[in-house]
């Protein structure tokens, strides 16, 4: 059995229930002469949630990042921060543990009047803050000191967990609440010296830990298909001096920045993936992606009537979106790009529906920004115009990546387990079952490392009295989905069996193998999870 987690590409950060935390400790423990009120009764916890707030402040080393609805904390060194009006709201997410070890703890504080850590004197105030500690129980500090403790189980490493979490104001107090698994763990009131306001809600650990905070907003994005440079179906439109060189291939090679390439497409739904090898990338150099553009000229050129949105690579690795020529502020510092070594970038633009567009850029298959514009959004097809600033010189060639998959999502039934995993673009642009995947596609779906196509050919399940494949395969909607029948039967034995995995991968392809698409696009990137299995 497979357990897994979905990610979206929207900026979210917040999710649902997949696995309930055993026996829960009930008991309330306030710290004596600190004016908070608990309590026992059934109470009403009819409040709206968080599920999506967007890209944080990262502050401190320690390299944790933001993909595609996953806060991957990777370090203490990091204060995770989101400056937001959150005094009537939970939020909602799930969070996975991949270290918390004594004397380690991991903080969630509300209230804060800046982003910082905790305890941090530089903060005038410090809010409310829970604290997990691993051995099984949450404190809550107000101003760096515990006004609240509360037992609960020990904190696994591995094992997902839904939180529900916030601080409401409530009659001139301010309420604190904690849900695990939809099981409520804390309900007590602040009555003294109360913090109404303050607008930071702010993440940061002590110790070794490391976790994930991932999305519950379930958000489909439409499918839209992906190009390269051998794709566009045309050779593009070249000025400045000296002119970009272009071979037969649509190779494209920018011998300085005053060089400039475009494509005059009209696409308004859509990602460009090109592979780009830097020969001269020198600071305070930049590399530019325009779309959605109203003509042939430079990045954020005055003459254009629209600019479209475009996408800054900086020599020290930092990635900027523009919209108007104006930046939106979503800045990944990133690290340096190496001249001489070959990178994939992709950006992506997506109409969500009329008011949102998704707009983000990735490198080497990582989303490293990504915005849902709410404002106005830019919803024209256009030009892709490509040019450097500074001291740029690079060659660009036709990168056959095509795919992305994002992160699956288990989902575990009765009789099966089904695990579910979505596609930046599409793989097909019509539904399929079964018996519409090659045999190679289904050689090339590995459930701990034996393919779908050879565990249907060992076992078989039963649909009352009629045989039915031991693991299902689908797409529709843009979702492959594998569904695992739990109970199967040996075909060379008829003996009853259960399967049971903890790894799911997609092979990449070979000269004669490897997952191919109807649409004729190509599946390079791989898929590889592996969690603990349950029994």
């Amino acid at each position: 059995m497979i357990k897994s987690k979905k990610t979206l590409a929207l900026p979210l950060i917040v999710v649902l229930v997949l696995m309930a935390l055993s026996s829960l400790l009930v008991t309330i423990s306030p710290s004596q002469n600190v004016g908070v009120k608990t309590f026992s009764e059934t109470s009403d916890f009819s409040y709206k949630t968080i599920t999506e707030i967007g890209n944080p402040v990262i502050a401190g080393p320690g390299g944790s990042y933001y993909d595609d609805g996953t806060l991957y904390y990777l370090d203490t060194g990091n204060t995770i921060g989101y400056n937001l009006e959150h005094s009537d709201f939970l939020f909602d997410f799930n969070i996975v543990f991949n270290q918390l070890a004594f004397p380690s703890w991991f903080s969630l504080t509300f209230r804060a009047s800046g982003c910082d850590r905790t305890q941090s004197p530089n903060l005038t105030q410090k809010g409310y803050s829970f604290v997990f500690f691993p051995a099984g129980s949450v404190q809550i500090w107000k101003d760096g000191a515990t006004i609240f403790s509360q037992d609960i189980s020990p904190i696994a490493t591995g094992t997902r967990y839904n939180y529900k979490i916030g601080a409401i104001n409530e009659d001139g107090a301010v309420r604190l609440l904690l849900f695990i698994d939809n099981q409520l763990v804390i309900d007590a009131k602040d009555l003294e010296s109360p913090y109404l306001t303050g607008e930071w809600f702010n993440i940061c650990s002590d110790g070794a830990v490391s976790a994930n905070l991932i999305s519950t907003k379930n958000v489909v994005i439409p499918s839209y298909p992906t190009f390269t440079l051998s794709t566009l179906d045309e050779f593009p439109m070249r000025a400045g001096t000296p002119l970009a060189k272009v071979d037969h291939y649509n190779n494209i090679t920018l011998e300085s920045a005053g060089s400039t390439v475009g494509f005059n497409q009209h696409l308004q739904n859509f990602s460009f993936e090109v592979k780009i090898n830097f020969s001269t990338f020198a600071f305070p150099s930049n590399f530019y992606i325009s779309a959605r553009v109203s003509g042939f000229d430079r990045a954020n050129a005055p003459a254009l009537a629209r600019k479209g949105y475009s996408f800054r690579f900086s020599a020290l690795g930092d990635v900027e979106i523009y919209k108007e020529g104006v930046s939106l502020g979503i800045v990944n510092k990133g690290s340096a790009f190496i001249q001489g070594q070959d990178y994939i970038i992709e950006i992506g633009l997506v109409d969500l529906d009329s008011n949102s567009t998704l707009v983000y850029a990735s490198v080497d298959n990582q989303v490293v920004v990504s915005v849902a514009d709410s404002n106005s959004p830019i919803q024209e097809g256009g030009f892709i115009n490509i040019n450097g600033d500074g001291t740029v010189a690079c060659t660009m060639t036709s990168s056959y990546t095509r795919l992305t998959p994002l992160k699956p999502i288990f989902a575990e039934q009765t009789e099966t387990s089904e695990i579910s995993t979505y596609f930046y673009n599409t793989i097909s642009y019509q539904d399929m079952a079964y018996n519409d995947f090659t045999n190679r596609n289904l050689q090339s779906i590995l459930l701990d490392d034996v393919s779908v196509y050879d565990l249907n050919k060992t076992y078989y399940a039963l649909d009352g009295d009629r045989r039915i494949n031991a693991i299902d395969v689908s797409y529709v909607d843009n979702v492959l989905k594998i569904t695992i029948n739990k109970n199967v039967y040996s075909s060379s034995a008829n003996e009853t069996s259960l399967l049971n995995f903890s790894t799911l991968a997609i092979k990449k392809p070979s000269q004669n193998n490897g997952f191919v698409c109807p649409s004729g696009f190509v599946l390079l990137s791989l898929i590889h999870i592996s969690e603990p299995t349950r029994p």
